[in-house]
């Protein structure tokens, strides 16, 4: 990945990330069933490089690829903030793949997940630290 995006350099509400990650910690992990019947799985991953933190949230076919340890490629992702603190994960244009055999050292003393985010009305509506 030649255009790699660091954690710390990730915006509230942007798009078109390509990230390499290690899984740090496992949180909460959830089914929900949907209306139609159909099952939807998600669990929440702290995952981190060496520039930051920030919680993943994987859904379906991407819940399985999160193992404590295992360093992650995360292609076309996005953020979103919700209650107040931003979050990352990988849409339906965008892929999770593990990369076996490869290492990166994380810094845990940076969680964006962690800083509070308000939507403020200017003439373009945004998300500004508080």
């Amino acid at each position: 990945m030649s255009d790699r995006t660091l954690i710390s350099n990730l915006q509230p509400e942007g798009s078109n990330y390509d990230l390499i990650v290690k899984v740090v910690n496992l949180t909460i992990s959830v089914e929900q069933k949907r209306a139609d019947g159909t099952k939807i799985q998600v669990q929440e991953a702290i995952v981190a490089d060496e520039s930051a933190s920030i919680c993943f949230i994987a859904k379906n076919e991407q819940v399985p690829l999160l193992q404590v340890g295992s360093v992650l490629s995360l292609k076309n992702a996005s953020t979103f903030v919700f209650n107040g603190n931003m979050r990352l994960s990988v849409g339906r244009w965008g892929s999770v793949a593990q990369l076996v055999d490869q290492q990166i050292e994380v810094n845990l003393s940076k969680n964006l997940s962690k800083v509070d985010y308000e939507l403020v009305s200017l003439p373009q509506p945004r998300y500004v630290k508080i």
